[in-house]
């Protein structure tokens, strides 16, 4: 077994400490919000925080299960325990999407559904709503898998 995929279970990042990392990161983008206006210095200070936040979090990959981005830029951070936060990359910044309950991975135009996480694989991800309902995205093609 390669080192970096051997890691005691106890370090693997969990649901409570992924959600923590996000409020924070939502704190200081609403501090820069607040003290920079709608200027562009504030989306400079937004694009930086999110590239701190993600590379934060690839320093410590080994805690994730997955971590790949799509055929769109979107990067997937995927917990052990199913869950799955996803951040779109766009042409002048970055959005932070809602932590997901599951993921599950479909091969595109077809009815194979919950096929191996791979290159060429699409995410699948379930929402847990305040009420019954489930909701679901079908993201974009897995492109590179960083890890």
């Amino acid at each position: 077994m390669d080192k970096e995929n051997h890691f005691e279970q106890s370090e693997w990042m969990d649901n409570t400490e992924l959600t923590t990392l996000v409020e924070q990161l939502m704190r200081e983008l609403d501090e820069a919000s607040t003290s920079l206006g709608g200027s562009s210095e504030m989306f400079e200070k937004h694009k930086q925080l999110y590239k701190d936040f993600i590379q934060n979090l690839l320093a410590q990959k080994h805690r994730f299960a997955h971590i790949f981005k799509t055929e769109k830029g979107s990067i997937y951070f995927t917990l052990h325990g199913g869950q799955s936060l996803r951040i779109k990359d766009f042409k002048y910044g970055y959005k932070l999407q809602p932590l997901s309950s599951e993921i599950k991975f479909i091969q595109e135009n077809s009815e194979q559904h919950d096929v191996p996480f791979g290159v060429g694989s699409t995410p699948y991800e379930s929402f847990r709503t305040q009420g019954e309902e489930n909701l679901h995205h079908t993201g974009h093609k897995v492109t590179e898998i960083l890890k």
